[in-house]
């Protein structure tokens, strides 16, 4: 059962943070850990707060759309960069020992192994097409000795998504950044893009 204390808005966006938090329990991730975020939506922002409980040393984001930086920051990220720089895949190289593929895309699945420093963890959450492939240098994940992971649904999480909400370790409704009726649905899908959608959330 939904507590009281979780609004309807939140108990809608548990099935998210369920499929996260599926995802996440596959990682040892360790206080001494960098931790590199791709990806700084709604997913990418839920896995910010719960690697932020972990007490990691650094959190670094990789998001393109400057509008979520503030957000980001806000969430716990110590550093946002934006792969759009030409100098960010030269500072993310090798960089991480954690890395949490949160796009999809076959740039960002390339980057992440990149990003992945020896001994590293990599999880592709992103969801890519089906018949996507990505380039991947077979003799870096000998020579980094990487472990490299995929997560698929929520699978027994729902209890444990419910309590990091009631608890107040993960916050779902500032992700929350515009809502709409069901008459503006049309208009408000056909638009999507140009909404400057800063948390990544949008309520019907």
């Amino acid at each position: 059962m939904i507590p009281d204390a979780i609004s309807y808005e939140e108990a809608a966006l548990l099935e998210p943070l369920g499929c996260v938090l599926h995802g996440f329990r596959k990682l040892d991730i360790r206080p001494q850990h960098q931790v590199l975020i791709i990806g700084g939506g709604f997913i990418g922002q839920i896995f910010l707060q719960l690697v932020r409980e972990c007490g990691v040393s650094r959190i670094t984001v990789s998001e393109p759309a400057s509008y979520k930086h503030e957000t980001l920051r806000g969430l716990g990220a110590d550093a946002v960069v934006s792969p759009l720089d030409p100098d960010t895949a030269d500072v993310l190289a090798s960089s991480a020992d954690v890395v949490i593929e949160c796009v999809g895309r076959t740039d960002s699945v390339q980057t992440a192994v990149r990003a992945a420093r020896k001994g590293g963890q990599v999880l592709l959450f992103g969801v890519a097409a089906p018949d996507a492939e990505a380039a991947i240098r077979p003799f870096d994940i000998f020579s980094k000795e990487l472990r490299i992971m995929g997560s698929f649904i929520n699978p027994f999480t729902h209890t444990d998504a419910i309590q990091l909400v009631s608890r107040g370790k993960v916050r779902l409704a500032p992700l929350i950044s515009h809502r709409f009726t069901l008459e503006q649905l049309p208009d408000a899908m056909r638009n999507y893009p140009q909404l400057g959608v800063s948390k990544g959330i949008v309520q019907i």
